[in-house]
């Protein structure tokens, strides 16, 4: 069962049973038929249903046809065919059977057709009711060549008994497979309203309308189903679609269009295109075309015709203005701007100016033009300025319609002061610290547009109408014009605050500007500079009987200072505070004035320092002096600083020098001999000693030695890395002992020397009495005994107070002898040290010789 009977297989059991005789005749009849033979095969019915099988004979009178075939079928296309039988008898009943060798049929009446067959390729009648029948044929999708049709029919009497008055007929049909032809239709009578070639003038254009023929009786005989044009050849984005003629369509066709009037002059070559029914198109016959000529004979328009920009200008005589217009051919012609002119008064040509283009040349259908007039020599009154323009074709605009219109006035108006400045801004501000050397005021002046004279004179006043401070301005860019700048250098304010200064001008025709309140340029110095401190004095109290330059702890000091801001802004002193280090507020004092008021930009200040319980050393304070400003500005805190230096004692110390160790040389001699003291006085704050010092303490015996203490005297170096003091002195014999004391300028005393032993004087007789002592005590309040004591220590000993003379070496023998003043010679000591040496060269001789 194929996919039809399977669709229609419950409708077939139902028409089955109302199944009559004639039709089962009719189907033994047809069906036999056809289902074997080949479309060619246009014999097979007589050896089939014809004689006398089914249903009567073959009778040519009974004729079959298809209508609906195309004549070359197009794949995957769907046609409807109607089958009809014509023929006796005329009972108008019948059957029939049709079959095709590709494709498949359908049907939308399953009530009197049935689908049969392989693939649905037949179709046969379900009730002999008709002799008309319609099905669809479907063509195959792929391509398959031609495609026969056979149709076989039977026309019947209404006695079911299949007899000779039952006739038949068959028919078959090829349908060739569609060949698309390549060919487009022909173009031919292209017109332009009637004309190959048309020309008119672009002021009277009429309404154009092109027409073509397109013919495709030679080309495949296909329907023409469309056409359109191009302004220029395939100028594809201008296409626009035709119109057919007469309707329906046909293998030739006439087209119209309406074709749009040109906006511009020239030349318009329109092409005509076309197509059939297969999509042909004809695109390549350039003959093919239409020629329409638009000449320019309209003159370019004039427009925007300005004076300074609008249609009417008030000027003082003199004043230049400037005319601009705007020259277009775009709407009427298009053809380039050629030249402009302008006249002062319609067509006024004995002052006709020419007018040239902004852009520098006249090359394009619309132009702007522009030129400078000179109102010099023009009497007050009114003037109208006309434009006239002419295109390439040579259409001049002879008769403008529009104008501009310039009023010359009068000039009784003072000059326009425009603008004041100060090194280019009206208000400028600079910090005192930073005011340049000089600075520059301009002042703008301008009378174009209150009577255009030129200006004669300007100047600034610091102060309105201040005429005592009067600056006369200078010319910028001379010579003198109705619209000038004026400068002149100022001189520099010392002082902080605003300063405003005044302009004034008077023009050529003596209108003065001299009250104008608003015309002004203000200078504002703002005071960033601290008031110089100066003068500073240190003073002690006078009480004091030490050097007035060394501060000693617990003295009273007053510091004095000179406040100045005459020349950093000229503000008022406001004060000046002390602190102890740069910035160290926790200890601050503030200045007193010494006249009792601040009231001045230059003040004397003092402050009263008490110095108990300062440590020795430097001392820094830091004194910030503060202004009061008009016009205050950000101040960063400049503090001047004073060191006062707290005196510490002088040091004395022995010298490195070996002969000197202990401060002495020689350390011992006979009676006579110049004994040579030396010590260091070091100070570190530099001060010298006190005069009269550093002082030699020496002792004989334990006293004092006659004019005791002895100032020493600076034999070289500095005060602060040492300066040498030394003492020379002869003396007699007898033990002495030494130390040395000091006292700087400002009073304070060294840590005196311990007390040394030495030098040791010997008698030039041995045996010589010495005799009595000498010796005072003229300083009872030392560590030493009066002449009461005339003890003579021994410079070995421990204790100097024993009495002992010892023989003055440093050996605990027993050859010391009491009351003796007796030693050795010095000679003894160098025949034994000689002797010493002796031996130890022989014995080292030895050991050399022995070890080799």
């Amino acid at each position: 069962m194929n996919k039809n009977e399977k669709r229609t297989g419950n409708m077939l059991t139902l028409n089955e049973r109302r199944i009559n005789a004639t039709m089962l005749l009719a189907a033994i009849l047809i069906i036999p038929l056809l289902s074997g033979f080949a479309y060619s095969d246009v014999d097979r019915a007589i050896s089939g249903c014809g004689g006398s099988k089914c249903h009567g004979i073959l009778n040519p009178a009974t004729v079959v046809n298809i209508s609906g075939l195309p004549p070359a079928y197009i794949h995957d296309r769907t046609y409807t065919l109607i089958l009809s039988i014509s023929g006796d008898p005329p009972t108008g009943m019948g059957g029939f059977n049709v079959e095709a060798s590709s494709g498949f049929f359908t049907t939308s009446d399953p009530t009197n057709v049935r689908i049969v067959g392989d693939g649905d390729r037949q179709a046969t009648h379900w009730n002999p009711d008709h002799r008309t029948w319609t099905v669809d044929w479907h063509a195959p999708a792929v391509r398959t060549g031609d495609i026969g049709f056979w149709l076989s029919g039977t026309c019947v009497d209404d006695d079911h008994d299949g007899n000779a008055n039952d006739t038949w007929g068959q028919g078959s049909w090829v349908v060739p497979e569609f060949i698309p032809e390549i060919i487009p239709p022909e173009i031919s009578n292209v017109l332009i309203n009637g004309q190959s070639n048309q020309i008119y003038n672009f002021s009277s254009i009429p309404g154009l309308s092109l027409t073509a023929v397109l013919d495709d009786s030679n080309t495949g005989n296909f329907n023409v189903t469309g056409a359109n044009y191009t302004t220029g050849l395939m100028n594809w984005p201008s296409s626009k679609i035709m119109a057919m003629q007469n309707p329906p369509a046909g293998p030739t066709e006439a087209f119209i269009a309406t074709v749009p009037a040109p906006s511009e002059a020239g030349t318009y070559d329109l092409y005509v295109y076309g197509w059939d029914e297969h999509s042909n198109f004809n695109d390549t016959n350039t003959d093919m075309l239409a020629t329409l000529q638009i000449v320019d004979d309209v003159p370019p328009s004039t427009s925007n015709i300005l004076l300074n920009g609008g249609p009417t200008f008030s000027v003082y005589q003199g004043t230049s203005v400037e005319l601009s217009a705007t020259l277009s051919d775009a709407a009427s012609g298009n053809s380039e701007i050629k030249t402009a002119n302008y006249t002062i008064g319609y067509q006024n040509w004995s002052n006709s100016q020419t007018i040239p283009p902004i852009d520098g040349s006249y090359d394009s259908a619309e132009e702007d033009a522009a030129v400078v007039i000179d109102t010099t020599g023009f009497l007050p009154g009114t003037y109208s300025i006309f434009v006239y323009g002419e295109d390439s074709i040579g259409n001049f605009d002879s008769e403008p319609d529009v104008n501009a219109t310039l009023i010359i006035l009068e000039d009784q108006t003072p000059p326009e002061l425009v603008n004041v400045t100060i090194d280019g801004s009206q208000t400028v501000e600079y910090l005192f610290s930073e005011i340049p050397q000089s600075l520059e005021v301009q002042v703008h002046v301008n009378d174009t547009d209150t009577g255009n004279s030129d200006i004669q004179s300007a100047n600034v006043t610091s102060g309105l109408d201040d005429w005592s401070t009067s600056l006369p301005l200078s010319l910028l860019h001379p010579p003198s014009s109705p619209d000038e700048v004026f400068h002149a250098n100022l001189s520099l304010p010392m002082v902080s605050g605003s300063f405003k200064y005044y302009a004034h001008a008077i023009d050529s025709s003596n209108n003065s500007n001299s009250t104008n309140a608003d015309a002004f340029a203000e200078l504002r110095i703002l005071d960033d500079v601290l008031p110089m401190i100066s003068n500073v004095t240190v003073e002690l109290d006078p009480s004091d009987n030490t050097d007035p330059m060394i501060i000693n702890e617990g003295d009273e000091v007053r510091i004095s200072m000179t406040l100045d801001d005459s020349t950093r802004g000229n503000s008022l002193i406001k004060g000046v505070n002390m602190t102890y280090g740069p910035n160290n507020w926790s200890y601050s004092m503030e200045g007193v004035p010494s006249d009792g008021a601040l009231d001045s930009s230059i003040e004397d200040l003092h402050f009263i320092i008490d110095t108990t319980g300062w440590s020795y050393g430097e001392h820094v304070l830091s004194f910030h002096a503060a202004d009061d400003p008009a016009l205050p500005a950000p101040v960063i805190d400049d503090p001047h600083s004073l060191t006062i230096v707290i005196n510490t004692p002088p040091e004395l110390r022995f010298l490195q020098d070996v002969e000197y160790l202990n401060g002495l040389d020689p350390e011992e001699g006979e009676a006579g001999t110049n004994f040579t003291f030396k010590i260091l006085y070091i100070d570190d704050d530099g001060h010298l000693p006190e005069t009269g010092w550093p002082m030699l303490h020496l002792f004989r015996n334990n006293r004092r030695v006659p004019g005791y203490p002895f100032s020493m005297v600076n034999v070289g170096g500095n005060t602060s890395t040492g300066s040498i003091y030394e003492y020379v002195i002869g003396l007699d014999e007898g033990n002495y002992s030494y130390y040395f004391t000091a006292t700087d300028a400002g009073g304070l005393e060294a840590i005196r020397t311990s007390e040394l032993m030495g030098p040791i004087v010997y008698p030039i007789n041995i045996t010589e009495d010495p005799g009595e002592d000498d010796l005072v005590d003229d300083h009872p309040d030392d560590d030493h005994p009066d002449d009461e004591d005339p003890t003579i220590v021994d410079p070995d000993a421990d204790d100097p107070a024993d009495g002992n003379i010892t023989d003055g070496d440093d050996n605990d023998d027993d050859n010391s002898t009491t009351g003796s003043d007796t030693t050795p010679s010095s000679s003894y000591w160098l025949v034994a040290i000689l002797m010493i040496v002796i031996i130890m060269v022989i014995a080292a001789y030895f050991i050399i010789i022995k070890r080799r």
